[in-house]
């Protein structure tokens, strides 16, 4: 699932970027998303980590 925040939130930023649609909000709903991301794949490696 982290993963998949991941790839939507590069997507959204990469939208904005290359000027495909114009989102007022693109740049922080992907600095988000990217970041949710990071944290659930940071929260599955640790509670499979610590469940060993």
């Amino acid at each position: 699932m982290g993963i998949l925040y991941l790839v939507v939130g590069s997507a959204i930023m990469y939208v904005k970027y290359t000027g495909y649609a114009d989102l007022p909000f693109a740049y922080a709903l992907g600095t988000l998303m990217l970041l949710y991301g990071i944290f659930r794949i940071w929260r599955g490696w640790a509670d499979r980590k610590g469940s060993e």
